[in-house]
C-alpha cells in the first residue's frame, strides 16, 4: 500500500491547478516510456525533429513469401532484442492468418473505436459490387443483414489529407535517398457480427477510390461468407489479405 501511495505526487511547481505528477520522482519519461515510440510521438509534434528510422534494417525484402515472413518474425522475436519484434505478436500464434483471428482482433488495440454499424451507403456500395461480380450469394446474405454488419472505414484517409479521389498514397518522409517511397490505401472492410457473437469478415475494398466500380476500387469477396472450420492453410478465407492491408494503414508499406 505504501509503495502505491508513493506514486500519487502532487504537482505543485507548474501554472495549472492542482494535479498529480504525469511522472513520479525518482521515475524518468524514458523510464516508463519506450524511448523508440516516444521519439515517435515527438517527431508527430514537432515535425522539425530528425527522422530516425530504428527499424529501417529489420523490413523484409520485396520478395518474401508468407512462409519466410512467418519463419524471420519467429526469428526476429528471439534474437532483435530492444526492437519492436521484442514483444509478443499476432503472428508467433499458428492460426494468425485466419478469418477468426483477424474478427477477433477488431475487438482488441485501437479497433474497438473505430468498428461502426454499417450505414445503408456502405451496405449498398457492398451489395452492388457483390451484384457487379455475380456473386448472389453474398449479395443476398448483405441486404438481409443489416444489423449485424460493422465496418472499420478508413476511405477517408485521402480526404483528411487534402487528396485527390484517386491519388495515390505515398511519401518519402525520412528517406534521404528517395529510393524507397512508402505508400498507403484507404481500405473498407465489412464484418458480419454472428448469433455466436463472432464477427466475420465478409469482404474488404482494398483501396477506396470513391466508387465500387470494379474499373475504380477492387473489391474482394470471403469464400466463407459466414464462420466455421476451414483447415489449417485452406486458402480461401480472407484474413490474410485483409491483414496485410489493414497492416498497411497501421504502419507503413515498402515497396
Amino acid at each position: 500500500m505504501k509503495k502505491k501511495q508513493a506514486l500519487y505526487q502532487w504537482e505543485l511547481g507548474d501554472n495549472f491547478p492542482p494535479h498529480l505528477k504525469t511522472v513520479p520522482n525518482p521515475q524518468s519519461a524514458t523510464s516508463i516510456f519506450d524511448f523508440k515510440r516516444l521519439y515517435d510521438t515527438l517527431q508527430t509534434v514537432f515535425p522539425w525533429v530528425p527522422d530516425i528510422d530504428f527499424f529501417h534494417d529489420l523490413a523484409p525484402s520485396g520478395n518474401s513469401t508468407m512462409a519466410s515472413l512467418e519463419a524471420r518474425n519467429k526469428l526476429l522475436h528471439f534474437t532483435a532484442f530492444g526492437t519492436m519484434y521484442t514483444a509478443e505478436n499476432v503472428g508467433l500464434r499458428r492460426d494468425w492468418y485466419t478469418d477468426a483471428v483477424l474478427g477477433q482482433q477488431q475487438f482488441t488495440g485501437v479497433n474497438p473505436v473505430s468498428i461502426t454499424l454499417a450505414t445503408p451507403e456502405w451496405i449498398q456500395a457492398f451489395a452492388k459490387a457483390a451484384t457487379d461480380q455475380k456473386n448472389t450469394t453474398a449479395s443476398q446474405l448483405i441486404s438481409n443483414s443489416a444489423g449485424s454488419l460493422y465496418v472499420q472505414d478508413c476511405s477517408y484517409f485521402r480526404r483528411v489529407t487534402g487528396m485527390g479521389t484517386t491519388e495515390e498514397i505515398t511519401s518519402d518522409f525520412g528517406d534521404a535517398t528517395g529510393q524507397h517511397p512508402r505508400f498507403g490505401c484507404a481500405s473498407v472492410s465489412l464484418f458480419l457480427l454472428s448469433a455466436p457473437g463472432k464477427l466475420h469478415p465478409m469482404a474488404i475494398i482494398l483501396d477506396y477510390n470513391g466508387s465500387v466500380d470494379p474499373n475504380v476500387s477492387v473489391t474482394i469477396f470471403n469464400r466463407h461468407l459466414s464462420p466455421g472450420f476451414s483447415p489449417m492453410r485452406q486458402p480461401t478465407g480472407l484474413g490474410d489479405t485483409q491483414r496485410c492491408v489493414l497492416r498497411s494503414q497501421i504502419g507503413s508499406v515498402t515497396n
